[in-house]
């Protein structure tokens, strides 16, 4: 019976069935190879937005196998601005003990996505906007939460902009 079994997972594991082991690699709009992040533009006046989201990027591409080459190297460059960037608190009741807050993030900006092979715009100055709320019941956030909420925005963010350079798009 364990025999079988380990017999079974081993056959599995060997055929893998069909299966890649990296279902994560990101097909590039026009089976583009590799791609460009050039600095990002932050307007929002929160420092280091942008520094955060082009890590966060760079982290996305690597972990897919999309190479990130100079701006004169890469199929794709991807110029950013991040416009605003605003936190927002809203009060709700539950009931008559006690009261509840969500503190919404919210950040707005551009894309444009440059074909070096083709030089031409695949996307000009795109909309982008991401959102990211925590409810609690502290009328206050702490600041390790305002960061923590920050970087989980900026993900959702990094995962808008992948998607928009997949042929999927």
């Amino acid at each position: 019976m364990v025999t079988s079994f380990l017999f079974c997972s081993l056959l599995f594991v060997v055929s893998a069935c069909g299966f890649q082991l990296n279902r994560n690699n990101l097909q590039l709009l026009s089976k583009a190879q590799s791609i460009s992040i050039s600095t990002i533009e932050n307007n929002s006046f929160v420092p280091r937005l942008d520094i955060r989201l082009r890590a966060l990027l760079i982290e996305k591409f690597n972990s897919n196998l999309v190479p990130i080459k100079p701006v004169n190297q890469a199929d794709l460059v991807l110029n950013l601005v991040i416009n605003t960037y605003e936190l927002k608190q809203d009060e709700y009741a539950l009931d008559e003990t006690g009261q509840t807050y969500e503190f919404k993030f919210s950040v707005t900006g551009e894309l444009s996505v440059f074909d070096n092979r083709t030089e031409r715009y695949f996307l000009r100055q795109e909309a982008l906007t991401s959102s990211y709320s925590v409810t609690t019941q502290s009328a206050d956030l702490t600041s390790s939460e305002v960061n923590e909420a920050r970087e989980d925005l900026l993900k959702a963010l990094s995962e808008t902009i992948a998607g928009k350079l997949t042929d999927d798009f």
